[in-house]
């Protein structure tokens, strides 16, 4: 029987438990049944539990996301026209549409306007705290150079008139396009492998300067 390995947390990986394959649909329905954001790598044989990105407010006002500057964002409140036009996720775990203000800090360097579809005609926007978290690591690993996001949340429609992945991890929230101030695009991309890991994609865009970095919970490169 082919031997997987669960990481629980997905950030625990210096301690991945073992499992059987016969084990994958249990956990994978018992992570989903805790309100976990659940992954899996078939190539490399992982398993990944992540802690849900949904909190409630402490205030009682109802569900939304605590991002790394301890701003918390209330999930946004569509019409059924809305809904209909912001579409439906893509194949990744996605986080909530948020109702976010462009000046709304995420972290001690990036805003939400920084995150929003560049079509402006979408007011709601979808961005991962987790993301956020590692392009501050980045940024820090690159001595504090500026990072420039070019591309973050992309509803399904937008994705698909920029020529997106139907896949995108866009779509979901959960990736950014990015340059950083002065670094060469080869050391940007050797900066993002070290930080991503084993925990999401890293694409490397030597042509038009740039990196895709995503934190879809397993490995992804190109």
């Amino acid at each position: 029987m082919d031997k997987w390995r669960l990481f629980a947390p997905a950030e625990d990986w210096k301690r991945p438990i073992d499992i059987d394959e016969t084990q994958l649909p249990f956990l994978t329905d018992l992570g989903e049944r805790m309100g976990l954001r659940v992954g899996r790598d078939d190539l490399r044989k992982k398993l990944f539990w992540r802690m849900p990105v949904v909190q409630a407010d402490s205030s009682g006002g109802g569900e939304g996301v605590e991002f790394p500057s301890g701003l918390w964002i209330p999930k946004a409140v569509l019409s059924e026209a809305e809904a209909a036009r912001y579409g439906i996720t893509g194949d990744h775990v996605a986080v909530p549409l948020l109702a976010a203000r462009r000046t709304d800090r995420l972290s001690e360097h990036f805003t939400a306007a920084e995150f929003l579809c560049q079509d402006r005609s979408y007011s709601f926007v979808r961005v991962s705290p987790e993301l956020v978290r590692q392009l501050e690591r980045v940024r820090s690993e690159l001595g504090g150079a500026a990072i420039s996001i070019s591309s973050g949340y992309r509803p399904p429609a937008y994705n698909r008139s920029v020529g997106g992945a139907s896949s995108s991890t866009h779509i979901d929230g959960l990736a950014a396009d990015i340059s950083a101030a002065g670094i060469p695009t080869d050391e940007l991309w050797r900066v993002c492998e070290e930080v991503i890991g084993d925990d999401g994609g890293v694409g490397y865009y030597p042509d038009q300067h740039f990196c895709h970095i995503d934190v879809r919970g397993y490995r992804s490169r190109w």
